[in-house]
This record gives structure tokens, sequence and C-alpha cells, in this order.
């Protein structure tokens, strides 16, 4: 992201204090699910999800010169790290206690080798010739995924507080 960012326009600073934001903003979302996600169940995570969606769609359509650009990486930050911590949480009501420990850590695994996988993806993209705007476009796949998933789980009874 610092370097999409650089490459935009945005000084080295400016880069590296936007991408700050991803992660503060990332953080207040996983300490707000712990009160939402038992008032909200799973309302909160697909709130979460939409947010993402919504500020990477902007971003895809609009790249990095916008003048709010700050509030779309803090939303892309919010929906995406967030709905991570608010997953791993429901992660320990939802597995059954005989594979709870084995379902969180395949879950946590995939997300590892997701990030791993990520800019590696990103890097090749970009030097095939796709431009960093472009590249927005690519997580709206996994986010609508997501989405699906999330709204699918939900109609089938979804994430009860305080079960297991």
């Amino acid at each position: 992201l610092p370097l999409l960012l650089e490459n935009a326009g945005h000084g080295a600073t400016r880069a590296a204090d936007l991408t700050g934001v991803v992660h503060l903003a990332g953080t207040a979302a996983t300490l707000c699910s712990t009160v939402l996600l038992v008032r909200l169940g799973n309302g909160w995570l697909i709130t979460l999800l939409l947010i993402a969606f919504a500020s990477v769609s902007v971003i895809a359509l609009q790249g990095f010169e916008t003048s709010y650009i700050g509030w779309m990486i803090a939303g892309i930050g919010f929906g995406m790290v967030g709905s991570q911590g608010a997953l791993g949480a429901i992660a320990g009501d939802v597995y059954p206690t005989h594979i709870r420990a084995t379902g969180v850590g395949a879950a946590i695994a995939a997300g590892r080798l997701g990030s791993m996988l990520g800019p590696l993806a990103g890097g090749a993209f970009q030097a095939a010739g796709y431009s960093s705007q472009s590249l927005f476009t690519l997580p709206l796949w996994a986010l609508a995924a997501a989405l699906v998933a999330a709204s699918v789980f939900a109609l089938r009874g979804g994430y009860q507080p305080g079960g297991s």
C-alpha cells in the first residue's frame, strides 16, 4: 500500500501515515466487535464487510487522488481488518468443541496464506502493467464472496452470541 500511494503522488511520509491508518482503524473495529457482536451478531460482520466493499470500490473507481483517500483507507482497515477480528471472535462459538482448535487454526492459516499471496499477486499484476487503481478491483471479488458467505451463514441461523 505505501508504494501504491507513493506512485499515486502522495509523499513517503503521507503514504506511511495512511498505511498506519489501516491498522488503527482495524484495531478500533476489533475493539468495537467485543460489544457489537453480542448486540448485532451476524449483522455486525456483514456491516464490516460492506464498509470494506464500499471503500475498496471508491478507490477502484476514483483512484488514490481523491481528497478523501484517508477516509477510504480507514474504511478498508475498519472493514477488512475488523472483519478478521470479528471472525476470530465468532469462530470460538461457531465450531463444535471437538474441532474448535482445528477449525480456528485452519481459518488463521487461510488468512496467513492470503496475506502472503496477496502482495505477490499485486506485484505480479503491477509488473504486467496493471495500474495501481485497477489492483483494487481484485479484492472486490473476495469481499463479494465473503459478503455472500456471511449472508448465507446469517440466513441459516448464523452466529448466536453466547451459543456453542
